[in-house]
Protein backbone atom coordinates (compact mmCIF):
# COMPACT_ATOMS: atom_id res chain seq x y z
CA UNK A 1 0.00 0.00 0.00
CA UNK A 2 1.80 3.34 -1.40
CA UNK A 3 0.65 6.35 0.63
CA UNK A 4 1.92 9.74 -0.52
CA UNK A 5 1.31 11.44 2.43
CA UNK A 6 4.43 13.07 4.27
CA UNK A 7 3.58 11.57 7.96
CA UNK A 8 3.18 7.96 6.77
CA UNK A 9 6.33 8.30 4.70
CA UNK A 10 8.59 9.33 7.48
CA UNK A 11 6.74 6.51 9.77
CA UNK A 12 9.81 3.92 9.32
CA UNK A 13 12.14 7.09 9.87
CA UNK A 14 10.20 7.87 13.04
CA UNK A 15 10.03 4.23 14.47
CA UNK A 16 14.28 3.42 14.18
CA UNK A 17 14.41 6.74 15.71
CA UNK A 18 11.75 5.80 19.07
CA UNK A 19 14.00 2.18 18.79
CA UNK A 20 17.33 4.67 19.34
CA UNK A 21 18.17 5.41 22.93
CA UNK A 22 19.54 8.71 21.95
CA UNK A 23 16.64 9.69 20.07
CA UNK A 24 14.99 13.47 19.73
CA UNK A 25 11.82 12.95 18.69
CA UNK A 26 9.77 13.17 21.56
CA UNK A 27 11.73 16.04 22.52
CA UNK A 28 12.68 18.23 19.53
CA UNK A 29 9.07 19.91 18.89
CA UNK A 30 9.19 21.01 22.60
CA UNK A 31 10.37 24.05 24.11
CA UNK A 32 12.63 24.29 27.15
CA UNK A 33 9.83 25.35 29.13
CA UNK A 34 7.39 22.34 27.90
CA UNK A 35 10.33 20.24 28.48
CA UNK A 36 10.91 21.88 32.31
CA UNK A 37 7.24 21.31 33.10
CA UNK A 38 7.92 17.66 31.75
CA UNK A 39 10.79 16.90 33.93
CA UNK A 40 8.98 18.35 36.85
CA UNK A 41 5.87 16.37 36.70
CA UNK A 42 7.74 12.63 35.90
CA UNK A 43 9.65 13.63 38.52
CA UNK A 44 6.58 14.30 40.87
CA UNK A 45 5.08 10.89 39.14
CA UNK A 46 7.95 8.82 41.49
CA UNK A 47 7.09 10.51 44.85
CA UNK A 48 5.02 7.35 46.35
CA UNK A 49 3.56 9.00 49.27
CA UNK A 50 2.79 11.79 47.37
CA UNK A 51 0.14 10.06 44.15
CA UNK A 52 -1.23 8.01 47.17
CA UNK A 53 -2.12 11.37 48.80
CA UNK A 54 -3.35 13.12 45.42
CA UNK A 55 -6.65 11.54 46.17
CA UNK A 56 -6.90 12.74 49.66
CA UNK A 57 -5.57 15.84 48.97
CA UNK A 58 -8.53 16.69 46.00
CA UNK A 59 -11.11 15.56 48.52
CA UNK A 60 -9.89 17.74 51.33
CA UNK A 61 -9.75 20.40 48.92
CA UNK A 62 -13.41 20.10 47.56
CA UNK A 63 -14.80 19.92 51.33
CA UNK A 64 -12.70 23.51 51.82
CA UNK A 65 -14.58 24.18 48.64
CA UNK A 66 -11.09 25.36 47.14
CA UNK A 67 -11.38 22.88 44.04
CA UNK A 68 -11.05 25.61 41.50
CA UNK A 69 -6.60 26.26 42.73
CA UNK A 70 -6.47 22.88 42.60
CA UNK A 71 -7.72 21.88 39.47
CA UNK A 72 -6.28 24.60 38.08
CA UNK A 73 -2.43 23.34 38.86
CA UNK A 74 -3.61 19.89 37.45
CA UNK A 75 -4.40 21.23 34.28
CA UNK A 76 -1.32 23.07 33.84
CA UNK A 77 0.74 20.49 35.09
CA UNK A 78 -0.17 16.71 34.91
CA UNK A 79 -3.42 17.22 32.75
CA UNK A 80 -1.02 19.26 30.50
CA UNK A 81 1.57 16.34 30.15
CA UNK A 82 -1.18 13.14 29.79
CA UNK A 83 -3.98 14.65 28.15
CA UNK A 84 -4.48 15.48 24.65
CA UNK A 85 -7.22 18.19 25.53
CA UNK A 86 -10.45 18.87 27.00
CA UNK A 87 -12.51 19.24 23.69
CA UNK A 88 -12.27 18.18 20.39
CA UNK A 89 -10.59 20.72 18.72
CA UNK A 90 -7.94 20.69 21.58
CA UNK A 91 -7.37 17.06 21.20
CA UNK A 92 -7.26 17.50 17.13
CA UNK A 93 -4.21 20.09 17.69
CA UNK A 94 -2.81 17.70 19.82
CA UNK A 95 -3.08 15.41 16.81
CA UNK A 96 -1.76 17.77 14.53
CA UNK A 97 1.33 18.28 16.56
CA UNK A 98 2.31 14.78 17.20
CA UNK A 99 1.35 14.14 13.39
CA UNK A 100 4.18 16.65 12.19
CA UNK A 101 6.63 14.54 14.28
CA UNK A 102 5.25 11.40 12.68
CA UNK A 103 3.70 10.39 15.33
CA UNK A 104 -0.16 8.95 14.80
CA UNK A 105 -3.07 9.10 17.64
CA UNK A 106 -5.20 6.77 19.11
CA UNK A 107 -8.48 8.57 20.39
CA UNK A 108 -9.70 6.90 23.58
CA UNK A 109 -13.51 6.91 24.93
CA UNK A 110 -12.42 5.49 28.20
CA UNK A 111 -15.88 4.06 29.07
CA UNK A 112 -17.08 0.69 30.22
CA UNK A 113 -19.50 -1.45 31.68
CA UNK A 114 -19.27 -4.67 33.83
CA UNK A 115 -22.28 -5.97 35.85
CA UNK A 116 -23.70 -3.31 38.67
CA UNK A 117 -24.17 -4.50 41.94
CA UNK A 118 -27.21 -2.75 42.62
CA UNK A 119 -28.94 -4.91 39.50
CA UNK A 120 -28.55 -8.02 41.02
CA UNK A 121 -31.93 -8.18 42.18
CA UNK A 122 -33.43 -5.99 39.94
CA UNK A 123 -36.08 -7.01 37.42
CA UNK A 124 -33.66 -8.82 34.57
CA UNK A 125 -35.84 -7.03 31.71
CA UNK A 126 -35.36 -3.67 33.27
CA UNK A 127 -31.58 -4.09 33.63
CA UNK A 128 -31.26 -5.10 30.06
CA UNK A 129 -33.31 -2.11 28.89
CA UNK A 130 -31.06 -0.02 31.05
CA UNK A 131 -28.23 -2.06 29.89
CA UNK A 132 -29.47 -1.31 25.92
CA UNK A 133 -30.06 2.52 26.12
CA UNK A 134 -26.64 3.02 27.65
CA UNK A 135 -25.15 1.12 24.87
CA UNK A 136 -27.13 3.48 22.68
CA UNK A 137 -25.70 6.58 24.42
CA UNK A 138 -22.10 5.56 24.27
CA UNK A 139 -22.59 4.83 20.66
CA UNK A 140 -23.45 8.40 20.49
CA UNK A 141 -20.52 9.66 22.07
CA UNK A 142 -18.38 7.12 20.31
CA UNK A 143 -19.59 8.75 16.80
CA UNK A 144 -17.88 11.96 18.10
CA UNK A 145 -14.71 10.40 18.80
CA UNK A 146 -14.79 9.02 15.80
CA UNK A 147 -15.39 12.43 14.05
CA UNK A 148 -12.62 14.01 16.06
CA UNK A 149 -9.93 11.07 14.67
CA UNK A 150 -11.33 11.80 11.37
CA UNK A 151 -9.39 15.24 11.54
CA UNK A 152 -6.07 13.85 11.17
CA UNK A 153 -5.84 11.28 8.84
CA UNK A 154 -5.09 7.40 9.59
CA UNK A 155 -6.08 7.86 13.25
CA UNK A 156 -7.21 5.39 15.55
CA UNK A 157 -10.55 5.55 17.94
CA UNK A 158 -10.04 2.73 20.49
CA UNK A 159 -14.04 1.17 21.68
CA UNK A 160 -14.69 -1.09 23.91
CA UNK A 161 -17.33 -3.53 23.70
CA UNK A 162 -18.42 -3.82 26.99
CA UNK A 163 -19.80 -0.39 26.54
CA UNK A 164 -21.32 -1.30 23.65
CA UNK A 165 -23.55 -4.16 24.96
CA UNK A 166 -25.37 -5.65 28.08
CA UNK A 167 -23.00 -7.25 30.30
CA UNK A 168 -25.04 -10.22 30.80
CA UNK A 169 -24.87 -10.65 26.97
CA UNK A 170 -21.14 -10.98 26.78
CA UNK A 171 -20.96 -13.12 29.79
CA UNK A 172 -23.49 -15.80 28.40
CA UNK A 173 -22.05 -15.82 24.84
CA UNK A 174 -18.51 -15.78 25.94
CA UNK A 175 -19.41 -19.23 27.98
CA UNK A 176 -21.07 -20.45 25.04
CA UNK A 177 -17.92 -19.71 22.71
CA UNK A 178 -16.03 -21.65 25.17
CA UNK A 179 -18.17 -24.49 25.45
CA UNK A 180 -18.07 -25.02 21.63
CA UNK A 181 -14.05 -24.78 21.79
CA UNK A 182 -13.65 -27.00 24.83
CA UNK A 183 -16.37 -29.46 22.11
CA UNK A 184 -14.04 -29.36 19.41
CA UNK A 185 -10.70 -30.22 21.63
CA UNK A 186 -12.50 -33.21 23.16
CA UNK A 187 -13.46 -34.59 19.69
CA UNK A 188 -10.41 -34.26 17.97
CA UNK A 189 -8.60 -37.08 20.11
CA UNK A 190 -5.64 -37.42 17.58
CA UNK A 191 -4.91 -33.81 18.05
CA UNK A 192 -4.36 -32.64 14.02
CA UNK A 193 -6.94 -29.83 14.37
CA UNK A 194 -9.89 -31.53 12.45
CA UNK A 195 -12.82 -33.41 13.46
CA UNK A 196 -14.90 -35.59 11.08
CA UNK A 197 -19.03 -35.96 10.96
CA UNK A 198 -19.24 -38.52 13.43
CA UNK A 199 -17.64 -36.17 15.78
CA UNK A 200 -19.80 -33.00 14.79
CA UNK A 201 -22.55 -35.27 15.30
CA UNK A 202 -22.00 -35.97 18.94
CA UNK A 203 -20.87 -31.97 19.99
CA UNK A 204 -24.42 -31.22 18.31
CA UNK A 205 -26.38 -33.86 20.84
CA UNK A 206 -24.21 -32.00 23.75
CA UNK A 207 -25.31 -27.99 23.02
CA UNK A 208 -27.63 -26.41 25.21
CA UNK A 209 -30.54 -26.35 22.71
CA UNK A 210 -30.45 -29.93 21.22
CA UNK A 211 -33.33 -31.31 23.42
CA UNK A 212 -35.31 -28.53 21.90
CA UNK A 213 -34.53 -29.86 18.19
CA UNK A 214 -36.67 -31.89 16.69
CA UNK A 215 -34.10 -34.05 15.04
CA UNK A 216 -30.18 -32.65 16.18
CA UNK A 217 -28.71 -35.40 13.89
CA UNK A 218 -30.21 -34.33 10.56
CA UNK A 219 -29.46 -31.15 11.60
CA UNK A 220 -26.13 -32.36 12.31
CA UNK A 221 -25.69 -33.08 9.05
CA UNK A 222 -27.55 -30.27 7.25
CA UNK A 223 -24.67 -27.90 8.90
CA UNK A 224 -21.39 -29.92 8.42
CA UNK A 225 -22.66 -30.81 4.73
CA UNK A 226 -22.66 -27.02 4.50
CA UNK A 227 -19.52 -26.72 6.21
CA UNK A 228 -17.73 -28.36 3.67
CA UNK A 229 -19.46 -27.51 0.39
CA UNK A 230 -19.43 -30.99 -1.11
CA UNK A 231 -21.73 -33.71 -1.27
CA UNK A 232 -20.30 -35.93 2.08
CA UNK A 233 -18.34 -39.41 1.61
CA UNK A 234 -17.51 -40.18 5.18
CA UNK A 235 -14.04 -38.68 4.60
CA UNK A 236 -14.59 -35.23 5.35
CA UNK A 237 -13.09 -33.14 7.82
CA UNK A 238 -13.62 -29.74 9.28
CA UNK A 239 -11.10 -27.10 11.32
CA UNK A 240 -12.38 -25.35 13.96
CA UNK A 241 -12.65 -21.87 11.70
CA UNK A 242 -14.92 -23.91 9.85
CA UNK A 243 -16.68 -25.62 12.72
CA UNK A 244 -17.06 -22.60 14.47
CA UNK A 245 -18.41 -21.11 11.52
CA UNK A 246 -20.79 -24.18 11.08
CA UNK A 247 -22.13 -23.20 14.92
CA UNK A 248 -22.17 -19.91 15.20
CA UNK A 249 -24.97 -17.63 16.63
CA UNK A 250 -24.51 -15.67 12.91
CA UNK A 251 -25.66 -18.79 11.59
CA UNK A 252 -29.44 -19.03 11.58
CA UNK A 253 -29.73 -22.66 11.06
CA UNK A 254 -27.62 -23.33 14.24
CA UNK A 255 -29.31 -20.67 16.18
CA UNK A 256 -31.60 -23.66 18.01
CA UNK A 257 -29.15 -25.42 19.22
CA UNK A 258 -27.14 -22.52 20.47
CA UNK A 259 -30.21 -21.15 22.31
CA UNK A 260 -31.20 -22.07 25.84
CA UNK A 261 -33.59 -20.77 28.79
CA UNK A 262 -30.72 -21.05 31.14
CA UNK A 263 -27.62 -20.17 29.07
CA UNK A 264 -27.82 -17.77 26.24
CA UNK A 265 -31.47 -17.32 25.47
CA UNK A 266 -33.50 -15.60 22.73
CA UNK A 267 -33.57 -12.32 24.72
CA UNK A 268 -29.44 -12.36 24.40
CA UNK A 269 -29.88 -13.30 20.89
CA UNK A 270 -32.22 -9.95 20.69
CA UNK A 271 -29.17 -7.98 22.16
CA UNK A 272 -26.66 -9.08 20.12
CA UNK A 273 -28.33 -8.05 16.76
CA UNK A 274 -28.69 -4.85 18.53
CA UNK A 275 -25.23 -4.90 19.73
CA UNK A 276 -23.93 -6.02 15.99
CA UNK A 277 -25.97 -3.02 14.49
CA UNK A 278 -24.35 -0.48 16.65
CA UNK A 279 -21.11 -1.84 15.64
CA UNK A 280 -21.81 -1.26 12.23
CA UNK A 281 -22.82 1.76 12.54
CA UNK A 282 -19.55 2.68 13.76
CA UNK A 283 -17.67 1.11 11.49
CA UNK A 284 -19.21 2.04 8.61
CA UNK A 285 -18.73 5.45 9.69
CA UNK A 286 -15.02 5.15 10.42
CA UNK A 287 -15.21 3.80 6.63
CA UNK A 288 -16.95 6.58 5.13
CA UNK A 289 -14.62 9.20 7.41
CA UNK A 290 -11.28 7.64 6.74
CA UNK A 291 -10.81 6.89 10.49
CA UNK A 292 -9.37 3.54 11.50
CA UNK A 293 -10.82 1.29 14.85
CA UNK A 294 -8.79 -0.66 17.88
CA UNK A 295 -11.05 -2.68 19.56
CA UNK A 296 -10.03 -2.97 23.52
CA UNK A 297 -9.21 -6.10 25.28
CA UNK A 298 -11.63 -6.18 28.39
CA UNK A 299 -11.82 -7.98 31.10
CA UNK A 300 -11.43 -11.90 30.55
CA UNK A 301 -15.41 -13.01 31.37
CA UNK A 302 -15.78 -10.93 28.33
CA UNK A 303 -12.95 -11.10 26.33
CA UNK A 304 -14.02 -14.55 23.80
CA UNK A 305 -17.21 -12.78 22.82
CA UNK A 306 -15.12 -9.25 22.27
CA UNK A 307 -13.05 -11.58 19.97
CA UNK A 308 -16.18 -12.76 18.48
CA UNK A 309 -17.52 -9.71 17.31
CA UNK A 310 -14.10 -8.32 16.25
CA UNK A 311 -13.54 -10.90 14.12
CA UNK A 312 -17.18 -10.55 12.61
CA UNK A 313 -16.14 -6.77 12.22
CA UNK A 314 -12.74 -7.84 10.48
CA UNK A 315 -14.45 -9.99 7.75
CA UNK A 316 -17.23 -7.24 7.09
CA UNK A 317 -15.03 -4.29 6.88
CA UNK A 318 -11.32 -5.22 6.67
CA UNK A 319 -11.89 -5.60 2.67
CA UNK A 320 -8.51 -7.48 0.90
CA UNK A 321 -7.02 -4.51 -1.31
CA UNK A 322 -8.51 -1.30 0.12
CA UNK A 323 -6.45 1.59 -1.17
CA UNK A 324 -7.17 2.40 2.72
CA UNK A 325 -5.79 -0.51 4.00
CA UNK A 326 -8.23 -1.93 7.41
CA UNK A 327 -10.78 -0.31 9.47
CA UNK A 328 -10.72 -3.04 12.33
CA UNK A 329 -7.76 -3.55 14.71
CA UNK A 330 -7.80 -6.19 17.43
CA UNK A 331 -5.93 -6.03 20.50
Amino acid sequence: MEHSDPAFLSSSTTIAELNDPQNRVAVRTKTASELALALLVYRLCTLTWLVKLAPHIITFASRLHLSGPVYYIIKRTFFRQFCGGETADACVATMRRLRASGIGSILDLSIEADFDLSDTNANPAAVRVKSNAEADRVLELNMICLSTARCVPGSFAAIKITALAPPALLRDLTTLLQILLDAFHAADADGDGNIGLAEFREIVRSLPGAPTVADPDALAFALFASATSTELSGTETIDFITFADALSVENPAARPLLVSAAGFTTEHLEDYEYTVERLYRLCQYATDAGARIMIDAEQSYFQRAIEHLAMRLEREYNRKGSADGPVVFNT
